[in-house]
């Protein structure tokens, strides 16, 4: 038996790091999709292949359920699931392969590859998992992996597809450090832009890792009373963003990322972090003479995200490629998480069950 399980890649649009405090935010899932294949290994353990990495990593079925392995998303996956009471199968052979969410080097794109490749092992583990809790347990595993830090936001975004609105159920959202079990999951509804504007996204060269940024950006919070009133301010610019696709208004989607991006600065300015890099404000004034505005997007990743007007996209494009961004030409993935089986003629499935 094989199981084969496919998630998209995601972009923030808006509200990233006010949704570490619940604030809703504005993600897109995009179609560039990891795939992870399981299938049935003849001898005992779980032997895992990652590309682009050519990695392959064996092990026992006892460091699976007990002492927790952090070093794998494979691994963060099964124990999360352990936690939760399900028994995982003696024998598994995993082919991961994320190849589209990173570049020719293996270094990611930003497009949130952690989370898809989370999202897909949990699915491909457990694939009969209702879809809040496969969510919740996804959430749970790409936030082991990540340390203890992460809203749930990026994998809620993948399990869904599309363009959604995603906000906090009212669940308290983990911060560094504390354990990581399963909670609500965040919910999603479904938008779609205005049609007056495109979605433009490009990539720059600086790479940093997520789980650093939220985790230092935690503790500057907990010394400094200043950050907290510019994260709720950042969450006010996002829930705009958010009413704004609800009503379909188009300048005033662009007043909110325009908005978000000035204070993402000030947030950046304020902490030491560098949260807008200087090639955005290179352009953002250009943009906005063009009737667009831009950000970065997500934490981590030298990736921005500009909307503009459908008949300012050749112009708004070549602003950007001056501006040392490379374009990535993405589009909205309306799919989210797909598992498929395919069982050979007599063969049994072994499926996780809670024990």
């Amino acid at each position: 038996m094989s199981v084969t399980a496919t998630a998209p890649g995601k972009l923030f649009v808006l509200g990233e790091f006010a949704a570490l405090k619940g604030a809703p935010a504005l993600l897109m899932a995009v179609n560039r999709r990891v795939q992870i294949e399981r299938l049935q290994r003849t001898e005992a353990g779980w032997e895992i292949h990652e590309e682009p990495d050519a990695r392959v990593s064996i092990i026992s079925i006892e460091e699976l359920s007990g002492a927790p392995v952090e070093g794998t998303l494979a691994a963060a996956a099964a124990r999360t699931l352990v936690e939760a009471g399900f028994s995982l199968p003696p024998r598994v052979l995993l082919r991961a392969d994320r190849t589209a969410l990173v570049d020719g080097y293996g270094q990611p794109l930003g497009l949130g590859s952690s989370a898809a490749t989370a999202a897909a092992y949990v699915a491909v583990l457990a694939p009969d998992l209702d879809n809040n809790t496969m969510v919740s347990l996804a959430v749970a595993a790409h936030r082991r992996f990540q340390g203890g830090v992460g809203s749930g936001y990026d994998v809620a975004c993948c399990c869904a597809g599309g363009l959604v609105e995603v906000s906090s159920q009212g669940g308290r959202l983990t911060r560094v450090g504390e354990e990581c079990r399963p909670a609500p999951p965040p919910s999603t509804t479904s938008g779609m832009l205005p049609e007056s504007l495109v979605l433009l996204v490009g990539r720059g060269k600086s790479i940093a890792s997520t789980s650093v940024i939220l985790s230092r950006l935690d503790g500057i919070q907990r010394e400094n009373p200043l950050i907290g009133p510019l994260i709720q301010e950042l969450g006010a610019a996002s829930e705009a963003g958010c009413s704004a696709v609800r009503s379909g208004q188009d300048r005033q989607l662009v007043e909110a990322m325009r908005c978000f991006c000035a204070i993402e600065a000030e947030l950046g300015e304020l902490s030491g972090l560098k949260l807008v890099p200087q090639a955005v404000g290179m352009i953002a004034n250009q943009l906005e003479r063009l009737g667009g505005a831009c950000k970065p997007s997500g934490a981590g990743c030298d990736l921005v995200v500009a909307l503009v007007p459908r008949d300012a996209r050749r112009s708004a494009c070549a602003l950007m490629t001056r501006a040392g961004w490379t374009p990535l030409e993405l589009a909205c993935d309306p799919v989210g998480i797909q598992v498929s089986r395919e069982a050979p003629p007599g063969a049994a499935e072994h499926r996780l069950t809670r024990g």
